[in-house]
């Protein structure tokens, strides 16, 4: 299914100046269509961010998340246009949240960093990774290495935070965004996660049928 119809458009005219097969230009189609939503993903969480002025905490939180969904995989909506709102909204918020939490007495940003990156290790060795109906992880070897995978980013993730945090005065603050993007990860691989994409693509379903 494609989403944008340029992007069909611009892999028909590779096709026809290269002489390739229709099977290329439907994989140039969603290669170009996948670069697109990316990118738009990227810009609109950065231009929300840096509107509410934590831009900084939400790329923190933005990159820490799609790291670990690289591999971990998670739950998604079959909309992409409502993925890119809904990530363009939750990190710019936890970016707020990271810098609410930082400032609050009695509140130990390095005790929510253990139980997070506990909480993501034990989430990611039960059920990374978790694969979307469209893609599908069938090889058993496979699985392994992502699930494997995953559990490194999240150990190389955590040393480069500890030490990116020792030159910031802002430390507080990056350091409960990074956590805050670890139970979201943690979260969308549950069936919780789940469970609230299909609320949210059934709304706007039922909105669209109205």
């Amino acid at each position: 299914m494609s989403y944008l119809g340029y992007s069909i458009k611009f892999a028909r005219f590779l096709v026809s100046k290269t002489g390739q097969s229709q099977e290329k230009e439907e994989i140039l189609a969603y290669a170009v269509e996948v670069l697109t939503l990316n990118l738009l993903n990227i810009l609109c969480t950065v231009f929300l961010g840096f509107l509410l002025g934590v831009l900084q905490n939400t790329l923190i939180c933005f990159f820490t998340a799609s790291i670990l969904r690289l591999f971990a995989g998670g739950a998604h909506s079959n909309s992409p246009w409502r993925c890119t709102a809904i990530t363009a909204l939750i990190f710019p918020l936890m970016g707020i949240t990271g810098a609410k939490l930082a400032l609050l007495e009695n509140f130990s940003v390095y005790i929510l960093l253990i139980l997070s990156a506990l909480i993501s290790a034990l989430t990611l060795y039960r059920l990374a990774p978790v694969d979307s109906p469209s893609a599908p992880v069938i090889s058993t070897t496979r699985r392994k290495r992502l699930k494997t995978l995953s559990l490194t980013a999240l150990a190389i993730l955590i040393c480069l935070l500890l030490i990116i945090v020792q030159y910031t005065p802002a430390f507080g603050q990056y350091i409960a965004c990074f956590s805050l993007a670890l139970l979201w990860n943690a979260f969308i691989l549950t069936s919780f996660g789940h469970l609230l994409f299909r609320i949210i693509d059934q709304i706007f379903n039922k909105k669209r049928g109205n």
